[in-house]
C-alpha cells in the first residue's frame, strides 16, 4: 500500500470510527437515562420478560410467579372490581375511577401538570388521561369524560383533569395476601390469564396477628379453605378468588400492567 493509499485508508477508518461513536454514545446515554427514569418514577418495579417458554419451563414459571407475588403494583391491580374491557359501558365508570388512583404510582410525576400533597390530588392533560386509561384498562374513555366529571369525590376539572388520591392512602389501611394458583399464556396477544386467591383484612397492629400468620402459611401450602376461615372468621377480613387476564407493559408511561378483564369466581 503506497503512502497515498495509506492516507486515504486512515481517513476512511477515522471517519467510520467517528460515525460509530456518534451512534453508540447517544444510545448508551439514552439507555442510562431510561433506566434512571424507571428507577425514579417506578422505584419498586423490575422489568418482567415473558414468552411462551416462561410457561413451560418450571424455573422460569416460578420466577414469574415470585416476581408478581412480590410486586405491590400487581397486588393493587388484582383488587379492581369485575370488569371486561371488550364490553366496557358507562356502568363501569365508578369501578374504574375508584381504582385508578389506587393503581397509580405516586412517584411517577413526569406526566403530571400538578401534584398537591396538601390537598391530595394530581392533575394531567386530557391526552395523558386518555392514554393512561388505555394503558391500565385497555379502553378509550373519550366519550365518558363529561360523565367522569360528575364523580366529585374522585375527580374535578381545573384547566386539566384532576384526581384525588385519598383512596390510594385509604387502601394502605388494609393488609393483603394473595396466591397465584395457575397461569396460562396467549402468545398471539401476549395476554396472561391468572387464577388468584386474594385475602384482605384490616390492619390493627404493625405486625400480623397469629391468625394472619397462620393464614399466610395455609395459603402458601394451598390450604385455601383454611386460609379463608382464618381471614374471614378470625380476622374480620374478606376472601375472593379471581380470574384476571392482563398484559405486562415494562415500557408503560403510567402503568406497568394492563387489565384485559377481571372476574370474581368465588367469595
Amino acid at each position: 500500500m503506497n503512502k497515498s493509499n495509506k492516507k486515504s485508508f486512515y481517513i476512511i477508518l477515522g471517519a467510520a470510527l467517528v460515525i460509530m461513536l456518534a451512534i453508540i454514545i447517544p444510545l448508551i446515554l439514552t439507555g442510562e437515562k431510561v433506566e434512571s427514569n424507571r428507577a425514579k418514577y417506578f422505584p419498586t418495579y423490575t422489568d418482567i420478560k415473558v414468552n411462551s417458554r416462561t410457561f413451560t419451563d418450571e424455573e422460569k414459571y416460578e420466577d414469574l410467579r415470585k416476581k408478581l407475588s412480590e410486586d405491590f403494583l400487581f397486588e393493587r391491580l388484582i383488587t379492581v372490581g369485575d370488569y371486561d374491557s371488550s364490553n366496557m359501558t358507562k356502568k363501569d365508570l365508578d369501578n374504574l375511577i375508584e381504582n385508578y388512583m389506587i393503581n397509580f404510582e405516586l412517584s411517577n410525576t413526569r406526566y403530571l401538570t400538578k401534584f398537591s400533597k396538601e390537598k391530595q390530588y394530581i392533575c394531567m392533560t386530557e391526552n395523558n388521561l386518555k392514554e393512561s386509561y388505555v394503558e391500565l384498562y385497555n379502553t378509550d374513555i373519550s366519550k365518558y369524560l363529561d360523565d367522569m366529571m360528575y364523580r366529585f369525590k374522585y375527580m374535578f376539572r381545573k384547566q386539566n383533569y384532576c384526581m384525588y388520591y385519598t383512596m390510594a392512602l385509604d387502601f394502605t389501611m388494609y393488609g393483603r395476601m394473595f396466591y397465584i394458583n395457575k397461569m396460562d399464556y396467549d402468545k398471539d396477544n401476549e395476554i396472561i390469564t391468572a387464577d388468584i386467591y386474594l385475602y384482605t383484612y384490616p390492619i390493627t397492629t404493625e405486625a400480623e396477628t397469629s391468625a394472619q400468620v397462620n393464614a399466610r402459611t395455609a395459603m402458601n401450602n394451598k390450604e385455601f379453605d383454611r386460609a379463608k376461615k382464618l381471614i374471614v372468621e378470625d380476622s374480620d377480613g374478606k376472601y375472593e378468588r379471581k380470574t384476571i387476564r392482563f398484559k405486562i407493559n415494562n415500557n408503560g408511561k403510567f402503568f406497568k400492567y394492563q387489565i384485559i378483564s377481571i372476574k370474581t369466581t368465588d367469595k
